[in-house]
């Protein structure tokens, strides 16, 4: 494991404890600092229920075939978890709420200082207020007392609305040969309402090409998500919640699925 990977884990169980025990009286002022957003938008996540939910199974009486379905199922929920990444990031702002905050030069900060042993983290957030919302930057400063250190790597940013319903948010990695960020991972999200949403995430390779990227629409009961991979064929997965059908595009062939979820020609 690299050392810049050893160090943030660190950092992380850190801030959970901490964030965990402790607490710190708000500032009950009229110039009060906003509320702090989450590293995900658990509103704007996609909705995979339909797949989660649904396994049909094929009688010992029937010949039905439901092949087209659980392909485009196992490529839906194989994906799953990289929805979710942002969550390894909430540590750090889940801390930052038990902080009071300053504002200073034009923006809110929040900074805390935690050590164990030789080891030491400094972290600071800050926010700006812009006009669709507020700016969001995370920096860290680590120092493992034995000769490895990095200063102000920022570890996020991005720009969350007031409503928390549309944004984005960069994710970055440390280059440990040169001690400077590099652009891992990054999402954007907008809710219109209940079921009408966008999502989009991507990840980085370490040259700053994108690798792998995932576009997901809602829209009332017709759902679209599409897989663009850097290596292969990219991927389309379409289905409605009323009807139950939909269809799966792996890039070389469309197959299709009807209501009760057989194999079906596609119109």
């Amino acid at each position: 494991m690299r050392e810049s990977t050893k160090s943030l884990v660190y950092v992380l169980l850190v801030l959970f404890v901490i964030s965990c025990s402790s607490s710190s009286d708000s500032d009950e002022t009229n110039n009060n600092p906003p509320s702090l957003p989450t590293a995900i938008n658990k509103d704007a996540q996609p909705d995979l229920s339909f797949f989660i939910d649904n396994q049909p199974k094929v009688q010992s009486t029937t010949i039905a075939d439901t092949s087209n379905y659980y392909h485009a199922r196992n490529s839906v929920l194989g994906f799953s978890s990289f929805y979710t990444f942002g969550s390894v990031y909430s540590g750090f702002l889940q801390a930052a709420n038990q902080q009071d905050a300053t504002f200073t030069d034009g923006e809110w900060q929040w900074s805390y200082m935690y050590s164990y042993g030789n080891e030491t983290a400094e972290i600071l957030l800050t926010s700006k207020e812009v006009a669709d919302g507020w700016e969001w930057a995370l920096y860290l400063t680590y120092d493992d007392g034995q000769g490895n250190s990095y200063e102000n790597y920022k570890v996020m940013e991005g720009t969350v609305s007031e409503d928390g319903l549309q944004g984005t948010w960069t994710f970055n990695s440390l280059n440990p040969e040169t001690n400077q960020e590099v652009k891992a991972f990054d999402n954007s999200w907008m809710v219109t309402s209940d079921d009408e949403k966008v999502f989009s995430v991507k990840a980085y390779a370490e040259d700053g090409s994108v690798d792998f990227s995932a576009d997901y629409i809602q829209n009332s009961s017709d759902y679209d998500l599409t897989y663009m991979f850097s290596d292969s064929n990219d991927w389309q997965v379409l289905w409605n919640t009323d009807s139950n059908i939909g269809s799966v595009d792996d890039g070389t062939e469309i197959r299709c699925w009807d209501e009760n979820f057989v194999n079906a020609p596609c119109s």
